[in-house]
């Protein structure tokens, strides 16, 4: 009796710590709403070039050896390509956000086409970037320097604009 109890005890922990491990694979960031879906995967897309971008730093080190930075470039890489291939399957099915609005309280209409120039020519940059790195003409961590940069950019820009709104 005191075995079988045991017996039953040890199987009821051995499967509640294997549950986690039995359960499929889920995004770390769903999409919350429409029109996320692209911005969660492009963040699990950054994320995983710089779990890769982290093991070159520490293979790098010598923190870690050749044999494991190996499977952990294996493994984040593949991440990385699944994702990617997830965007390219989004394509433009995806609702496109509409174009920023831009008031009517802006000081003049030169100004507000300086806004939309702006704008426009970070999304180019941006586009270009996302074809160069598909193509391999730069490596991860030029892309991601770039990218930061270039969203620093649109950032400055759209935080003007609402300034401007405010002021207007």
């Amino acid at each position: 009796m005191t075995i079988a109890f045991f017996i039953l005890i040890t199987a009821s922990i051995v499967a509640y710590s294997l549950a986690p491990l039995l359960r499929r694979e889920e995004r770390w960031l769903a999409a919350v709403e429409s029109g996320t879906t692209r911005k969660a995967l492009e963040a699990e897309k950054t994320s995983y070039l710089r779990a890769m971008k982290d093991i070159e730093f520490e293979h790098a080190s010598n923190k870690i050896n050749d044999q494991d930075y190996a499977e952990l470039r294996k493994h984040y890489g593949a991440k990385a390509a699944k994702i990617i291939r997830d965007l390219e399957q989004l394509g433009d099915t995806e609702p496109v956000p509409p174009p920023v609005k831009v008031e009517k309280s802006l000081p003049a209409e030169g100004q507000r086409q300086l806004v939309e120039l702006g704008i426009a020519e970070v999304r180019e940059k941006m586009d270009r970037l996302e074809q160069d790195w598909d193509t391999c003409t730069i490596d991860d961590d030029e892309y991601i320097r770039l990218h930061d940069e270039y969203t620093l950019e649109l950032e400055t820009i759209l935080e003007k604009l609402d300034k401007e709104k405010v002021q207007g």
